[in-house]
């Protein structure tokens, strides 16, 4: 057998061992997460309703809104008056075929933002599972220096349910 070749399929048997591990991680889990979960200090992961709870914003001293659904939620800066120090969103989709990681450097930056300021940030979608979660978990591998498994796992544990779309793994 050619070198090469049994390197590349010791690679697709690592690969699919470690996806087998972060889809048990991540099935395991059934129902939808309700309310705002705190991942770090500074940094809360939630859904539509959460967003939209101005009393919630004010008391949790949320200073930054990263919306991953804003063609759903439709909130925009002006919803937030002047309590936000930033407001980002953009129009993503929970699709099989979307690259949610495109939005990553815009929304990392809000996160730090709101970190370095002392701050607070809610990334949210419509139910805080998906688009908002794999941003939550991006950058809890940034942040930790975490591997994705570690990171997924240390979201889910926080907020019970993340990444149930595939693609998004």
């Amino acid at each position: 057998m050619d070198i090469k070749l049994k390197d590349e399929k010791e690679k697709d048997q690592e690969f699919n061992l470690y996806y087998t591990k972060l889809e048990n991680l991540l099935d395991c889990c059934y129902g939808f997460p309700y309310g705002c979960t705190k991942v770090f200090d500074f940094l809360y992961l939630g859904g539509e309703d959460e967003a939209k709870d101005k009393n919630l914003i004010k008391k949790l001293g949320i200073t930054h809104v990263i919306n991953c659904a804003s063609t759903y939620v439709c909130t925009g800066s002006k919803y937030y008056g002047n309590t936000l120090q930033k407001y980002v969103e953009f129009e993503a989709e929970d699709e099989e075929d979307y690259n949610m990681l495109q939005h990553f450097n815009e929304a990392y930056e809000a996160i730090e933002s709101a970190k370095d300021s002392q701050g607070k940030a809610l990334i949210h979608c419509v139910m805080g599972i998906n688009r908002s979660g794999v941003l939550a978990v991006a950058y809890t591998m940034v942040y930790k220096r975490w591997g994705p498994i570690t990171a997924a796992r240390f979201v889910k544990d926080a907020r019970k349910r993340v990444l149930s779309n595939d693609a998004f793994r």
